[in-house]
């Protein structure tokens, strides 16, 4: 039985690039559209309650039952958008809510090429964040900051007492890696089996963010190999970091770590939100220089712009030497920032040409200039 005495600590955080945690739907061009007032060079997306559109729509003879069947989308798009950026009641009345977009944006060009030309396929798909539309805020999951703290842990434990962890964790019995897996197997050699994994007396609350603090990024690959042509990928939505407003900006986070924070396999207890922070700032600044020194310290490279970069590495840099606490969370966090060190291994992709497999060969950045996923708490 856990012993509660339960310690609330209301953290800062600040997000330092783009982070997106995905909902899992994807947005067509049938949920959205992009108003602009005329001369104006920014606008907002506005997302729209589509079944209660088509409904009113269909009862006040905008259209028809018989147009929705033919199932032409491109027409029905295109009567669905010039009736909303016409009637400014009916986008307040269908607004789910919105957020501003730059005229000049890629995004916001692509979509005005698309919905003027009726021949283009495109359905302009975004993924999205999940979202509340009655509080007109998004969340970052706890867990997810749970998580990430959690790795980081792990592996400090782990290589603080290499040999104890060794004589725990047997990746090679066939039998153990079978039933529980070599991840399960390796936390409950540091950490102890579920019923008494210490990691249930940290408790991390959702963040909340307005949905004013959202915006539109592109994922796009860099390659390693430069004369290799990048994946295509998405355009997906994003808590923004704080350097892309005018005055920086933190949100709050609730974190209770109980008072017995203590991992029994290996003897060791966490007793306070500060060594949780030293901990995270060492990893996670150990996996930032891993990556800048393999990917943008190249100052020949002609693909993309490294000036962000290098000001995301002093603001990590400057918070580490201060105290705070560094995490990497969400989506394009790529493998090494989510692998313990030294006890897990990385499988990587097997390359023919060369006969092994290999990692850490792309990175996806947001608008090709920043890496996603950066957070400072302190």
């Amino acid at each position: 039985m856990l012993n509660y005495n339960p310690a609330l600590s209301k953290m800062k955080i600040e997000i330092v690039s783009p982070v997106h945690i995905g909902s899992g739907n994807d947005a067509t061009s049938m949920d959205y559209i992009l108003y602009f007032e005329r001369g104006e060079k920014w606008g907002n997306i506005i997302f729209i309650d589509t079944l209660k559109m088509v409904q009113e729509f269909v009862g006040r003879g905008i259209i028809t039952i018989a147009e929705l069947e033919k199932g032409d989308f491109k027409r029905i798009r295109s009567i669905f958008i010039e009736q909303l950026n016409e009637n400014k009641k009916d986008r307040e009345k269908f607004e789910l809510f919105s957020y501003p977009i730059y005229y000049g944006s890629e995004f916001a060009r692509i979509y005005s090429n698309s919905i003027t030309d009726l021949r283009s396929e495109k359905q302009l798909l975004l993924n999205t964040l999940q979202k509340n539309v009655i509080t007109q805020e998004a969340a970052i999951p706890g867990s997810s900051i749970k998580g990430s703290i959690r790795t980081a842990v792990l592996s400090h434990i782990a290589n603080r007492d290499k040999d104890i962890t060794k004589s725990k964790y047997t990746p090679n019995d066939y039998d153990s890696v079978k039933r529980m897996g070599k991840g399960r197997l390796f936390e409950e050699a540091v950490a102890g089996k579920i019923d008494k994994d210490p990691f249930k007396n940290l408790i991390v609350k959702d963040i909340t963010v307005p949905v004013s603090n959202i915006g539109i990024v592109k994922a796009q690959e860099i390659k390693k190999n430069t004369s290799k042509e990048p994946t295509p990928k998405d355009f997906l939505e994003a808590f923004l970091p704080s350097q892309y407003f005018e005055e920086r900006v933190f949100y709050y986070l609730d974190l209770i770590l109980q008072d017995k924070f203590y991992f029994s396999t290996h003897n060791l207890t966490i007793s306070s939100i500060d060594e949780i922070k030293a901990i995270c700032a060492d990893f996670y600044m150990q996996k930032f220089e891993f990556e800048y020194i393999r990917f943008y310290s190249d100052v020949s490279r002609r693909d993309f712009d490294c000036q962000d970069i290098d000001q995301l590495r002093s603001l990590l840099t400057e918070a580490k030497s201060q105290g705070k606490g560094i995490l990497r969370v969400g989506h394009y966090s790529h493998a090494e920032s989510i692998t313990v060190d030294t006890f897990r291994e990385i499988e990587g992709k097997f390359i023919a040409s060369i006969g092994k497999k290999v990692f850490g060969t792309t990175r996806t950045l947001a608008d090709g200039i920043m890496p996603f996923g950066w957070v400072i708490f302190e």
